[in-house]
Parts: C-alpha cells; structure tokens; sequence
C-alpha cells in the first residue's frame, strides 16, 4: 500500500477501531474463517463511495490482524497474506499476461484458496494429525499457491 494511503487520517482511524474491536480472545478464529472475513471486508470496498471509506476499511483490516498478531503470529500473517493476493483483484485490472482461460474475479481465486487450503487440512486429518496441527501443515505445503502472494 501507498505510504500515502497508510498516513490518511481515515486509514489511521479504521486501524484504531480495528485493532480495539479486533479481540481475538473473544471471538475463535480459523484459517478459512479469516480468509473469508478479509474477503469479506476487502470486497465491500466496492460498494461504497465514500473517499474515506477506502482508507478507513484498509486500516481496519491492518489492526483487525495485528491484534490476531498478539494471539497468533501464523494466523496474522497467514490473514496478512490473502489481503495482499486479494487487494489488486479489487483494485487493479487484470494483467496483459493473466492467462486467459484463468479467471480473475476476487470470488473465484479465494474461495479456490479456501478450498485448497480445507483440502489440505483434511489429508493431514486423515493421516491422524490433530486439527490445529493439520492447520499448521496445510498452511506450510501452501506456499506459492493462491493463498499466499
């Protein structure tokens, strides 16, 4: 994000709330879970015309996951990543180089993800693994697929 955008008053805001109403402790967060509340807050971006509404939603999301961050680094930053993959399919036309027969719709490519990702965690399941541990093992086989940017 532009230095620009994270200095706006609104975004600073947004990250104030988020990280206060963003109590980990109270609410139990799971991978997909996360994934779909970022995809979730990302896509109301849209729908809104509001110039502050951009910048204070952006900043909400950033404190919403660094106060996961106190409770759970993996969860965050795993948060933190789908919000990078799914940001410029919001805010960008698609890439000249974007494989046609590959969609490029911000719905499709996450729930994609969470798909692979529950794929994931279900053959680590199957294997004995307890859930938060197949939790954890699916997120490491994941890297360079859709989850992560």
């Amino acid at each position: 994000m532009p230095s620009s955008l994270l200095a706006h008053p609104a975004c600073k805001d947004g990250y104030e709330w988020g990280y206060l109403e963003g109590n980990p402790e109270e609410e139990e967060w799971t991978f997909p879970k996360l994934l779909n509340e970022v995809c979730s807050i990302l896509s109301e971006l849209h729908d809104d015309s509001d110039p502050d509404f951009c910048p204070w939603t952006l900043g909400f999301l950033l404190g919403e996951l660094t106060s996961i961050a106190e409770q759970d680094r993996m969860l965050a930053f795993t948060g933190l990543a789908h919000y990078c993959f799914l940001l410029p399919l919001l805010t960008q036309k698609r890439p000249s180089d974007w494989p046609r027969y590959e969609p490029y719709h911000v719905y499709f490519l996450h729930r994609r993800a969470v798909k692979a990702y529950r794929a994931r965690v279900r053959v680590f399941r199957e294997q004995g693994k307890s859930y938060d541990e197949a939790q954890r093992l699916a997120l490491a086989k994941q890297e360079g697929s859709v989850l992560f940017c």
